[in-house]
């Protein structure tokens, strides 16, 4: 398993604070996707870059071998261990404004900004490795809606991805499960969340999440993703 240093999440170049398996429903790494969301997925995007489509391959690959929650711990946990070393290291490194955001934010990180959670187990997990490293501020958003039950540790944000398609059985998992927030998937701004600046142009993509941080450390607040090309 290998980590991802998406743009959006990294604090700093060269940090790996995420992960990503491939999507889709037939390749049972996005086990209860929906066809509004298969249908402008901006994971298939990334494939112009072709070291992300191997790597994403094979992280699911790896995923679909796990059984058990230890299975899954094995392999995420050196992942989220490496990237708090990262940031670590970066606090004696950088200087400035740069550092007091990092102090300010502390360590992030997200899980699977491609692919869903593909069983209990796999869930299990992420809550697992939440106790584990407490001073990692954990997010996840997930259409895996018979899963989000599993993850209630107070480090880890859990968004129910919400679109057209699955709206009414969302919304009955939310009000079952008030430790969960929903990110909804929308063409236009809906007025049920803070719309996410990376998605209409008020932040670059670049440190996206380290600069605005509404995801993660228990914010009451929903998000509203603005379908992106």
């Amino acid at each position: 398993m290998k980590a991802s240093c998406d743009s959006k999440v990294r604090q700093f170049k060269s940090h790996k604070n995420s992960t990503g398996h491939m999507t889709g429903k037939a390749s049972g790494g996005c086990v209860e996707t929906t066809a509004a969301c298969e249908s402008v997925c901006y994971v298939d995007k990334t494939f112009v870059y072709p070291k992300v489509k191997p790597l994403l391959d094979s992280n699911l690959q790896e995923l679909l071998q796990c059984k058990t929650v230890e299975d899954y711990v094995e392999l995420y946990a050196p992942l989220v261990r490496s990237a708090e070393a990262q940031y670590k290291r970066a606090l004696n490194r950088v200087t400035g404004k740069e550092l007091r955001r990092l102090k300010q934010r502390g360590h992030i990180f997200r899980w699977q900004w491609a692919g869903d959670i593909i069983t209990i187990e796999h869930a299990q997990a992420f809550n697992k490795i939440a106790l584990m490293f407490p001073e990692t501020s954990f997010w996840l958003y997930t259409r895996t809606w018979w899963a989000v039950g599993q993850m209630k540790a107070n480090n880890l944000d859990v968004f129910l991805s919400v679109d057209g398609d699955n709206s009414p059985t969302m919304r009955k998992v939310a009000e079952m499960n008030p430790h969960t927030r929903q990110a909804f998937m929308t063409e236009k701004p809906l007025g049920l969340g803070v719309v996410c600046p990376a998605t209409n142009g008020k932040l670059q993509t670049e440190g996206a999440c380290n600069t605005c941080g509404l995801c993660y450390g228990n914010k009451d607040v929903n998000i509203e993703f603005l379908i992106h090309n």
